[in-house]
């Protein structure tokens, strides 16, 4: 019985050693695997990091619209009574509205310029998401109301 070369290199004419894949070597799997991985990572601090500003930016408009919302109902009052609205870091809810449990602090300061007019400034300060505590910058809103300028004045 003969056997020919071809035969003897198990059908490789070049006389190597050919052998049939079946499938991905662990190495390949392994490398695969870290550039999966380090995409994933990198897509997710992405990800994380939009959540984050989109919060903040919520909470930025939120209390835009608190201290926007609590000059409007100044110009609702006669003009000897604005400084009863004065008031110092309570806590308020979403709505502007006192609650125990709100989570924005607003501080609102009238000052007089004139006989007839006064500064009303609101503070209102944002929860911090990952500390405990508040901003140290207030969202700040500040106009002159004078006398003129009341709704509760014109009744």
């Amino acid at each position: 019985m003969s056997i020919s070369f071809e035969e003897k290199n198990n059908g490789n004419a070049a006389g190597g050693v050919c052998r049939r894949r079946r499938g991905y070597t662990l190495l390949e799997v392994v490398i695969a695997g870290s550039i999966f991985a380090m995409l994933a990572l990198g897509f997710s601090a992405g990800l994380i990091s939009a959540i984050r500003t989109q919060q903040m930016a919520h909470d930025l408009y939120i209390a835009t619209t608190i201290a926007r919302n609590h000059i409007q109902r100044a110009r609702t009052l006669p003009f000897n009574s604005v400084h009863l609205i004065e008031e110092d870091y309570i806590p308020v809810d979403a709505e502007g509205y006192f609650a125990q449990e709100g989570i924005y602090r607003r501080t609102t300061t009238v000052t007089n310029l004139s006989p007839s007019a006064v500064r009303m400034q609101v503070d209102i300060f944002v929860p911090l998401r990952r500390d405990p505590g508040y901003s140290d910058v207030p969202v700040s809103l500040s106009t002159i109301l004078t006398e003129r300028d009341l709704i509760g004045n014109s009744i």
